[in-house]
């Protein structure tokens, strides 16, 4: 039961984090303002939202008591949960669409954080929590073609409730809300105690500087012409941040970290088209199988390779196909994969950063922040850039990180197993 809780709980509270909550009285005509407000600030509330998960993260297994983590985990999904409903339903156009987007990113980064101090080393709380967390990076950052405002111009309103601005759906939290209530009725009141101590500031710190790195760097990005000097600029403030945390990481945790840059990057270079809604299962599925073979076989090199593949597929196909539904549903595919693949060959040593490596999944990306001439929303601009830069910029940073996890590697050997 606490697998599926982990995975149910770990889909919602990532989705919190990362994507922005849909209100019924929010429409693009009456209330355009706070909808560009909603927008800019998704990045930064997932951002915090990040480093709140690593922190609770740190403080929940030092707590040693199970008790108040799985409370922890119940109270963040519980506000999460009723601040959709009342976005739904209660809430006033009085409110301002950024705050309540806060409160759902931090909400889900304790909930997040909670459940990933729980998973405690074990085999299938673990797998749990890692796919939830992969299944919310699949069904937000790799379907799109659904607007914001729930039309699916490829198969109408959407009826699963799969609307990337609309996550986690209302039945999911419901589900996660109870099964979490259920593992908290029967929480044993201690964890095992953890062969090492935990520190506490490195995998806080190291939470801080990749989140801002990211951040920083698409939103300056976002704010310029996308030249090739902003871009490498734009590379280099996403790659150095992320290189510096996962050298705080203890042994090779760190080495996953760069890679799941690297992910959401080629994720951005993907780019957005319509999808059918059955693709969301689909995608979820082969994270899964991903994980399954990264537990027998693993290689953070194997998706670190599968993720550069991607880069290079979606720079070849820019000019002729831009971000058509092949290749978006192909380079999908294959990240789905990869990204399963990864969070199992990871193996980290330590509770915050397993957290990590999953809430960073939620993480913006200076990629996707690249104006093209194709992309949505930039038709015939005359600032945008060639249609394959967003591909060779999530190139480099992916060829930047697997540099960082080759030094990496030769300086702190393996764990032995």
């Amino acid at each position: 039961m606490q697998a599926v809780t982990l995975f149910v709980g770990a889909m919602a509270a990532s989705s919190a984090i990362e994507l922005p909550t849909k209100f019924r009285w929010a429409t693009r005509e009456n209330h355009i303002f706070q909808i560009e407000r909603l927008i800019l600030s998704a990045p930064r509330a997932a951002a915090i939202g990040v480093i709140v998960a690593v922190m609770v993260a740190v403080f929940a297994y030092i707590s040693g008591r199970a008790t108040i983590v799985w409370w922890a985990a119940l109270v963040g999904t519980l506000i999460v949960f009723v601040n959709h409903i009342g976005g739904q339903y209660i809430w006033s156009h009085d409110l301002t669409l950024p705050s309540l987007n806060y409160v759902d990113s931090i909400s889900g980064g304790v909930a997040l954080g909670a459940l990933g101090a729980t998973a405690q080393r074990k085999l299938l709380p673990m797998f749990g929590f890692a796919l939830g967390g992969c299944s919310a990076f699949v069904a937000g950052d790799l379907t799109g073609g659904i607007d914001l405002f729930g039309r699916n111009p490829l198969s109408g309103p959407s009826s699963a409730g799969w609307t990337p601005v609309e996550e986690p759906p209302i039945w999911l939290l419901a589900a996660a809300l109870l099964l979490i209530a259920a593992c908290t009725w029967r929480a044993r009141p201690d964890f095992a105690a953890e062969p090492t101590a935990i520190p506490v500031l490195p995998p806080i710190i190291a939470a801080v500087a990749v989140a801002l790195g990211a951040l920083f760097s698409a939103e300056w990005l976002a704010g310029r012409n996308p030249g090739p000097v902003e871009i490498g600029i734009a590379v280099l403030g996403t790659v150095v941040p992320a290189m510096i945390a996962a050298t705080l990481l203890p042994g090779r945790d760190g080495s996953g970290l760069l890679m799941v840059v690297g992910i959401a990057a080629a994720a951005g270079a993907v780019g957005v088209s319509p999808q059918p809604e059955w693709i969301v299962p689909v995608l979820i599925i082969l994270a899964g199988v991903g994980l399954v073979v990264g537990a027998r076989r693993p290689s953070v090199w194997i998706s670190a390779g599968m993720t550069l593949a991607v880069a290079v597929f979606t720079a070849s196909t820019a000019a002729s196909y831009g971000g058509g539904r092949t290749v978006v549903l192909l380079g999908g595919a294959v990240l789905a994969f990869a990204v399963g693949h990864l969070c199992a060959s990871a193996r980290p040593q330590q509770v915050p950063s397993g957290v990590l490596l999953i809430a960073a999944l939620a993480l913006p990306t200076c990629v996707t922040a690249i104006r093209t001439s194709d992309r949505a929303g930039y038709p015939n601009d005359p600032r945008a850039a060639f249609a394959a830069a967003p591909s060779l910029a999530a190139g480099a940073i992916i060829l930047c990180c697997m540099a960082g996890v080759a030094l990496l590697h030769s300086r702190r050997p393996a764990l032995s197993r």
